[in-house]
């Protein structure tokens, strides 16, 4: 079974601090976007992984050990090249806007 990934282009803004999963190591990231088709990627997303979710890097290599929702999975370094994420630090300082404005009466 063979799956397909879009190559994003880095300087599109909604790019700017996305890095492939395959290339993160520990800690938390969050996840921006989950790129390609097939029944790996299906499966990846019915597992958790999908936009905006929180995921800890328990161990980087391949297969790498991700946290997903108090679950631990095995994602093979193919598989992760489609995930692009973000620090979660970045993530959560987004999200906290966001609260902001909708504490505010903002949609």
């Amino acid at each position: 079974m063979a799956f397909r990934v879009r190559l994003l282009h880095p300087f599109e803004p909604e790019n700017i601090n996305m890095t492939p999963l395959s290339s993160t190591s520990q800690g938390m990231v969050v996840c921006s976007r989950v790129e390609g088709e097939g029944p790996e990627i299906t499966r990846l997303k019915r597992m958790g992984v999908c936009s905006g979710r929180p995921l800890e890097i328990v161990r980087a290599g391949d297969p790498m050990i991700l946290c997903v929702a108090g679950t631990r999975i095995g994602v093979s370094q193919k598989l992760a090249r489609a995930v692009f994420v973000k620090p979660a630090e970045l993530a959560g300082a987004n999200r906290d806007a966001d609260d902001g404005d909708r504490k505010n009466g903002q949609p």
